[in-house]
């Protein structure tokens, strides 16, 4: 997208990989200067720093019961229109987070799942699912 990145492969989970061009490089730092001089990240944010996850793991070391989290395809829910949203929350202007956003973003592609509807009910049995054969007659 947008030349931004020189090739991409899917895991075996299908989760996509990109992998950035030389032009992606450039316009990924001077995205991360633009947001970095409107918000400084709170002192319990490790990400990005250098040894982050050694040093957040280190703020947990005197607790007696640890917990092991992973957030299935977390990159899957996160949508241009957040990332908009969050840019324009940190005083960016309109164009430029957009701009920004358009350049970090890549499409996903659409799984089956993303075809769940809820149907009155939390109740995983109240999902009306789709396959995905059948999405582009939904409207007809």
């Amino acid at each position: 997208m947008l030349g931004t990145y020189d090739h991409k492969f899917v895991l075996p989970n299908g989760s996509q990989v990109f992998v950035p061009s030389a032009l992606g490089r450039q316009v990924g730092t001077a995205m991360h200067a633009a947001v970095r001089r409107r918000w400084r990240p709170p002192r319990y944010f490790y990400h990005l720093r250098t040894g982050g996850h050694v040093g957040a793991l280190s703020e947990h070391l005197h607790n007696l019961c640890f917990a092991t989290l992973d957030i299935s395809r977390f990159f899957d829910s996160v949508t241009r229109a957040k990332i908009h949203r969050a840019l324009r929350s940190i005083g960016i202007a309109h164009d430029r987070a957009w701009e920004i956003t358009q350049k970090s973003t890549v499409e996903k592609t659409l799984r089956q799942r993303d075809l769940a509807f809820r149907m009155g009910s939390s109740s995983p049995r109240c999902w009306l699912r789709w396959p995905l054969t059948a999405a582009p007659s939904v409207g007809r």
